[in-house]
């Protein structure tokens, strides 16, 4: 399935920190280490052993994605975004776009079990090194990033994704805020609709307004991300609670009190 962004901001910002590129690996490899004692990652068990997703993967055969008539050479380096339940590998390309990628063509579990064995290093969890310093602290002033250290350490992390423009977001937003690091979950804004710098004082006041004090997205960088990690931009405001590394443990458009109640449960849960 085709996903496509439309810059290559987001995945060309993550790769010129981890060697993402049709060359060679430069950050994301280290001293080989002492083997791990864990059981080594196959293509069957991928998908549950997520402390190992690599940051960074690579194509093993060309592929021609979905829709698109420029084909990827092997050895084509992307962004991991999360390894499906099904096998399937989402995948950043930058400029090519966010795809769905077989097993089978990428060089996954190879790098998952360099990891494994400490032959190639995670600098952090895959979602948390993604956001890295594009989340906006809201409590400081001027209003900065936070860093890759501030954001970590959640046990799990709620996405919303919402227009903070619209006439009912701070009856949203209020009800957000009461789920704010229930069971170790820490929540993050992603703005839709806005893209300018101006626009960045706006939202902080939107949750400043709705007593709603969470980490956002810069408006500029939002639709990249979005893109990136519900492959569209969705018409309704819509929530995904994902594990540090990118699995999806609960996604459904939010707003409704029916809905709301569901997802309190997922974060409770």
């Amino acid at each position: 399935m085709q996903r496509s962004l439309p810059s290559a901001l987001l995945s060309s910002l993550l790769c010129v920190a981890l060697g993402c590129s049709a060359g060679t690996d430069q950050t994301d490899a280290s001293p080989a280490a002492a083997a791990s004692t864990h059981a080594v990652i196959t293509q069957a068990n991928v998908y549950e052993n997520e402390r190992y997703w690599p940051a960074i993967v690579a194509l093993t055969k060309e592929w021609l994605a979905p829709g698109e008539t420029k084909l990827l050479k092997a050895q084509y380096r992307g962004t991991l975004v999360r390894v499906e339940a099904d096998g399937r590998v989402g995948i950043d390309f930058g400029r090519h776009g966010r795809h769905d990628v077989p097993m089978d063509h990428t060089d996954l579990v190879a790098r998952a079990n360099e990891v494994r064995t400490g032959t190639r290093t995670k600098l952090a969890p895959n979602f948390v090194l993604r956001v890295g310093n594009s989340l906006v602290d809201p409590s400081s002033r001027p209003l900065r990033p936070y860093s890759l250290d501030e954001i970590a350490g959640a046990s799990r992390y709620l996405c919303i994704f919402a227009d903070p423009r619209a006439e009912d977001f701070p009856i949203l937003a209020r009800q957000l805020a009461a789920l704010e690091g229930e069971n170790g979950v820490r929540a993050v804004f992603f703005p839709q609709s806005l893209v300018r710098d101006e626009d960045l004082e706006f939202v902080h006041e939107r949750l400043d307004e709705s007593s709603w004090h969470v980490a956002f997205m810069y408006p500029r960088l939002s639709e990249s991300y979005t893109l990136s990690l519900l492959g569209e931009i969705p018409e309704h405001p819509r929530a995904l609670l994902i594990s540090p590394e990118g699995r999806i443990l609960y996604e459904a458009e939010v707003g409704t009190a029916g809905r709301l109640d569901e997802l309190r449960q997922a974060v409770e849960g």
